[in-house]
């Protein structure tokens, strides 16, 4: 059991403190490579497929720099999808079904992944597994 607690803290250390413009600007700087990403794969994969790297994304910031920022990640990309001077575009035979897919399901990646460092400095799964 020990052996399996140092390897997690080793391999999965708590992420640092890091202060609000770091957090919010990785928000921003996030969604530009999430769906810029996304533009550049535009000729392989057209409209279909927008969200692509948003999901993952808005994972990422949700567990590095919180759930505000992470929220802010998803409606940027939303923002992003609906402006028409880049790709990738919401096309009109869809409607708003990806976007209603895809806010709904974010919220709750950003939920989950923000409480995953409070979480991790708690007690550890394998610890409190005895008490189920």
């Amino acid at each position: 059991m020990k052996v399996a607690r140092v390897l997690i803290d080793v391999l999965a250390p708590p992420p640092p403190r890091l202060s609000a413009a770091v957090r919010w600007s990785m928000a921003i700087l996030g969604v530009a490579g999430a769906m810029g990403g996304r533009a550049v794969l535009g000729p392989w994969f057209a409209n279909t497929f927008p969200f692509l790297f948003a999901f993952p994304t808005v994972a990422f910031v949700g567990w590095l720099a919180g759930l505000g920022p992470a929220v802010l990640t998803a409606f940027l990309c939303v923002a992003w999808l609906l402006s028409p001077a880049v790709p990738p575009t919401l096309s009109p035979d869809e409607g708003w079904r990806p976007i209603a897919i895809f806010l709904p399901t974010a919220m709750v990646l950003a939920f989950i992944a923000s409480h995953l460092p409070r979480t991790r400095a708690g007690t550890h799964w394998y610890e409190s597994a005895g008490a189920l």
